[in-house]
């Protein structure tokens, strides 16, 4: 008995001090512990190693139940069922502070705006803490049960949504109660406020805005089901319902203009990053869409249950935490990257070095944006020399009325309008060389062929170049087949498909009344 005590002894105090001089990792919280699934450097210098590809490079296993999660530079906030608050890093095996205080799961959590603090919400009490010590520097207990909140970044002023479709207007720090207001017949599940508006959404099916100063109510959207979730932005208004659709209003006139439907079941999460929308459902996955072009990009799928937060960073990563305790970082994918190198993109190439080098605005992605007089520019170097046909272009790429231009996205949009007629603009061009409708055109009939607004210089020099490697003819089957993979020919369209891309947008204008 002595000897096996001593060698006991001896193992331990050998590894308490291996663990003391970092030979050893510690011990893991009881609140967490961290499975890599690829190894990834602390650093966020590693975004510049990722290829776009949207697969996931790191994750994270938490042992406890989990109701919300919250991501802030390389933390992120869990909200346990049990009502506490954990502060993981995330590509690190440490807990680095837990917040007790709530007796009930948490709702929502959001990082202040003014100073270094967390505000939590459950059921029962709206709570703040001081980020660094962990201490609660305020708590208010609301009569009837809490479901939502938000804090309005230019006031501070806090508002409130109830269990019973109540909105109420507040200052936490004191827990002084300035207003409450019934929009709403259940729920209001989301929040947003802004110095102008305060957005409600429920689950009655509406999306109501109301005037803080005023105390009127502003609009009201209408509802496609028990909205779940509800995002913000100067130039949409995006609901969340629980059929799996997304909705999309104009601020303005509080009219839907489109909805993406490809969830099968809830939607409980926004985000958004430039015109990248990320959904969350409850069918386990999170979606990645564009919201310009209204199409989905990508689908994230990793999560066995619900996915409760997807956001997108500054490193270009993607974190998302989901039901199934489980948070991971994604490599944010890349539309572009991943395409296949198919010959119409390449085709491309020209035009889009064009665009890319008369942009003039950087966005916060670091993407350059083109406005309307470096658009003038770069398409006058595109032989579109019309005012009002750039000006018609401009206002159909500029889909949102923001004012800015990806040169990635117009290219896109010049694309599917190719694609999607085919067939009738590459006869239409055509015919420009060919009047007499043979689907034939010689060298002689291009050198006869007098110049125009229509049939420019560069447009019959390409054609030459095409019949001098073709026998000194062009045939339109051929010219159907090289269109996709011919740089040259497809920059020198680009006027001819600008011209009809304006009188699509022009037909879209609404006829005067007499």
């Amino acid at each position: 008995f002595f000897f096996f005590f001593f060698f006991f002894f001896s193992f331990v105090l050998s590894c308490c001090c291996l663990v003391c001089y970092g030979m050893l990792p510690p011990i893991p919280p009881r609140a967490c512990s961290v499975v890599a699934r690829r190894k990834v450097p602390e650093s966020p210098a590693t975004a510049s190693l990722t290829k776009g590809t949207g697969q996931v490079l790191h994750s994270l296993a938490i042992q406890e139940t989990v109701a919300c999660f919250l991501h802030h530079d390389q933390c992120v906030f869990v909200g346990t069922c049990h009502g506490a608050v954990a502060c993981l890093c995330l590509f690190s095996n440490r807990l680095l502070r837990r917040y007790e205080g709530h007796s009930k799961a948490i709702r929502q959590m959001q990082l202040s705006t003014f100073k270094d603090q967390l505000h939590s919400l459950s059921p029962l009490a709206f709570i703040t803490y001081d980020i660094t010590t962990g201490q609660q520097a305020h708590c208010y207990r609301h009569p009837i049960p809490l479901h939502c909140f938000a804090q309005c970044h230019d006031t501070g002023q806090f508002w409130f949504g109830t269990t019973d479709g109540c909105l109420v207007a507040m200052d936490a720090t004191v827990s002084q109660v300035y207003g409450q207001w019934r929009l709403h017949t259940c729920h209001i599940t989301a929040i947003a406020a802004t110095p102008d508006l305060v957005y409600t959404a429920s689950l009655d099916g509406l999306v109501k805005s109301m005037n803080p100063h005023t105390k009127q109510l502003a609009s009201v959207f209408e509802g496609f089901g028990p909205v779940r979730c509800l995002l913000v932005t100067p130039e949409w208004i995006i609901s969340g319902n629980s059929n799996g659709v997304v909705s999309v209003y104009h601020p303005h006139t509080a009219r839907c203009e489109f909805q993406l439907a490809e969830h099968t079941e809830s939607v409980i999460s926004l985000s958004i990053e430039s015109h990248f929308l990320l959904t969350c459902s409850d069918d386990g996955t999170f979606k990645q869409w564009d919201i310009l072009l209204r199409r989905c990009e990508h689908t994230y799928a990793a999560h066995k249950d619900s996915v409760l937060m997807a956001v997108f960073t500054p490193e270009q990563l993607v974190v998302s935490g989901g039901r199934d305790r489980w948070v991971h970082v994604w490599d944010w994918y890349d539309l572009v990257a991943n395409q296949p190198k198919v010959e119409l993109v390449d085709g491309w190439a020209s035009v889009r070095s064009v665009l890319s080098r008369h942009a003039d605005v950087i966005n916060i992605k670091g993407v350059k944006l083109l406005t309307l007089s470096a658009f003038k520019q770069c398409a006058r170097a595109l032989g579109v020399p019309d005012a009002r046909t750039i000006a018609l272009l401009f206002r159909s790429f500029d889909v949102n009325q923001i004012g800015r231009l990806e040169p990635g996205v117009v290219v896109m949009m010049v694309d599917e309008f190719l694609r999607e007629s085919m067939e009738g603009l590459s006869w239409d061009y055509f015919l420009l060389f060919d009047p007499h409708r043979s689907k034939k055109v010689t060298q002689a009939d291009l050198n006869a062929l007098p110049l125009s607004a229509h049939v420019t210089r560069p447009m019959v020099e390409e054609m030459s170049a095409i019949a001098s490697e073709n026998n000194s003819v062009v045939i339109f089957e051929q010219f159907r087949r090289i269109l996709v993979t011919r740089p040259t020919l497809l920059r020198t369209m680009f006027p001819f498909l600008a011209e009809r891309m304006a009188q699509r947008e022009e037909k879209k204008k609404p006829q005067k009344r007499r």
